[in-house]
């Protein structure tokens, strides 16, 4: 209270995310050339798409549910492979990966600290720093991974992002499990990061505030979008 008696309002926290400056690379980094990919001979999900990348690139993903984003950034980073055409990636290219599942992935039998140490072996108090700057509280440090809620496990994955110090960030719906104060972060973070990023979202703040150019993913293809994010949606509503 001051001194009139009245009571301030709660300061909203801020969340800080920062994915740091990236080495410089020279020559190609990322190019998607004439690839195609099935999982049977039945079920072709992408055609004879072409895709490239660089420092500059901002990029947002859109389309219908089931189009094939998850699977196009899933052969991007290198966890799937295409039935024909070809991914190149740049040697020294690392890709932080931000993937809407990470739940499935996170060992739960660890808490949050001995996780990141398996990514690079900081000191505990440089990571007690880093999940504290994102909003982690510090009674959850030390818990087990699988006690943690879904907004706390998200706030780990994405300390493990910045760790990896990464030149291009690749994030499939992000926001998914985050707080407002969480989002406007990460879109600060976004925005003052210095390498390429690719976003696959429905978050129209998320989309808009990062100044990405659209591609739209959809009847096989990913092509890029002629057009703001409002004319995207306008054409998606015409055509229902």
């Amino acid at each position: 209270k001051d001194t009139c008696g009245v009571t301030k309002p709660e300061k909203d926290y801020v969340v800080n995310i920062n994915f740091g400056n990236p080495t410089n690379l020279s020559g190609t980094i990322l190019t998607i050339s004439n690839m195609s990919f099935s999982y049977d001979d039945c079920n072709q999900i992408l055609k004879n798409v072409d895709f490239g990348m660089d420092l500059e690139s901002r990029i947002t993903i859109v389309g219908p549910n089931g189009a094939g984003k998850s699977t196009f950034i899933n052969l991007l980073v290198g966890n799937l492979s295409p039935t024909s055409g070809s991914v190149f990636r740049n040697n020294n290219l690392k890709i932080a990966y931000y993937n809407q599942h990470f739940i499935d992935v996170l060992p739960m039998d660890l808490n949050p600290i001995e996780y990141l140490q398996t990514i690079d072996d900081l000191h505990e108090q440089e990571i007690r720093k880093l999940l504290g700057t994102i909003g982690l509280e510090g009674s959850a440090h030390k818990k087990k991974m699988n006690t943690l809620s879904g907004g706390q496990k998200a706030r780990v994955v994405l300390v493990s992002c910045q760790m990896l110090q990464p030149h291009i960030l690749v994030m499939d719906e992000p926001t998914n499990h985050l707080d407002i104060e969480s989002i406007n972060g990460l879109i600060e973070g976004i925005n003052n990061f210095k390498g390429g990023v690719l976003i696959v979202s429905h978050d129209m703040n998320l989309i808009t505030e990062t100044d990405c150019v659209l591609w739209v993913c959809d009847n096989k293809s990913i092509k890029k979008f002629d057009g703001e994010y409002d004319d995207y949606v306008d054409k998606v509503l015409e055509s229902i």
